[in-house]
């Protein structure tokens, strides 16, 4: 999740409209109900959606700022969910993306290279990567080619 903040912060510097708390809480909050026992793996966003409005309201966030955040957190899977419409979540699923090029050799230890590189695959392809984010991950990923012998692009 870390990363995924850190590329979501990275990315709000070229989209100045972009309001930094709903990016930030949105990136933190994306696959929160990863831990979570007994829920739709393919559903993640949503579900995760579900939790952060709870928490979201717990703590008494901000009303009008709660269903931006929660849009960015169904939006960053758009093979599950609706596509991101708000500049915030667009940032997000970007973040989210670019962090699969970030973290390559964890993806290739967690599961194997071969779900690693079908899923930056997939990425780099997504018409819904922001700019900065796109020429980030191309660069990204000459450096994976390089060090595991496989193409991206």
């Amino acid at each position: 999740m870390l990363e995924v903040v850190k590329q979501g912060l990275w990315l709000c510097q070229f989209y100045p409209e972009a309001d930094r708390q709903v990016v930030e809480y949105g990136c933190w909050l994306h696959d929160v109900v990863h831990p979570c026992v007994g829920y739709e793996k393919e559903d993640h966003n949503i579900a995760s959606a579900v939790l952060a409005r709870e928490f979201l309201r717990s703590i008494d966030f901000d009303k009008t700022k709660l269903e931006k955040v929660i849009h960015c957190i169904e939006a960053h899977r758009t093979s599950r969910g609706p596509d991101p419409e708000t500049i915030e979540a667009k940032i997000v699923f970007s973040a989210d993306n670019l962090s699969h090029f970030t973290q390559f050799d964890y993806l290739v230890e967690r599961k194997n290279l071969e779900f690693a590189l079908k899923k930056v695959k997939r990425d780099i392809a997504h018409p819904f990567m922001l700019p900065e984010a796109l020429e980030r991950a191309k660069k990204l990923s000459l450096e994976i080619e390089k060090k595991f012998n496989v193409k991206i692009l």
